[in-house]
């Protein structure tokens, strides 16, 4: 850890990892596109200064693959519409898990707490009319697979018994020194090898 670590921000944090981790920029570039960032307080709106996070950072592969799937906008599309950065600022917020952190430390369990699955809430609050959804926090499960790896999928949200909110993907850690385990201010970012979505469906 460096010195002075628990006065960075989460931002600061992130900037630093992605320039040691190059792998990691396309995903904070997403971040800056949204202008998320507050240069004044430096926050990044919706993440709390005094929380503690599990940071999931997809590789640049996973997050082309999602952009091919359709699910995610190209960054340079972001701001073209207003779905476009609805679809955008849910795959950022998605990714920063508020409430614990949570190291990939190849036991069986998850720590701390030793969990065998957690359900974890994203930074992520939406509102869809539609669903009569109204910041409306949504969740992602975390398990170990048998290799002790960490595994993140995203839980879908139900409105009676369908489907309001479809959970896509699932992410595990990519296990390097310089892209997981990366301890920061009251968090750790973890680099995954899939994106991971959330789609909202049409109501019927």
């Amino acid at each position: 850890m460096a010195e002075g670590w628990e006065d960075q921000t989460i931002y600061a944090f992130l900037t630093k990892y992605v320039t040691d981790n190059p792998d990691g920029k396309l995903f904070k570039d997403y971040l800056d596109k949204l202008t998320l960032y507050n240069a004044t307080d430096q926050t990044i709106t919706g993440i709390s200064k005094a929380g503690f996070y599990t940071v999931l950072v997809p590789t640049k592969a996973a997050i082309e693959q999602a952009v091919a799937s359709g699910l995610l906008p190209a960054l340079n599309d972001v701001l073209l519409t207003d779905e476009n950065q609805s679809k955008a600022y849910i795959f950022v917020m998605t990714h920063f898990l508020s409430g614990v952190v949570i190291p990939d430390d190849g036991t069986p369990r998850i720590d701390p707490g030793n969990y065998e699955t957690l359900s974890m809430p994203t930074s992520l609050k939406i509102t869809v009319p539609e669903w009569d959804l109204v910041s409306t926090r949504l969740y992602v499960n975390v398990a170990k697979q048998t290799d002790g790896t960490l595994k993140f999928t995203p839980r879908n949200y139900e409105v009676g018994t369908t489907v309001a909110v479809e959970g896509v993907n699932n992410g595990t850690v990519v296990r390097d020194v310089k892209k997981s385990n990366v301890m920061g201010p009251r968090a750790v970012i973890h680099a995954i090898d899939h994106a991971l979505l959330f789609k909202i469906n049409p109501k019927q």
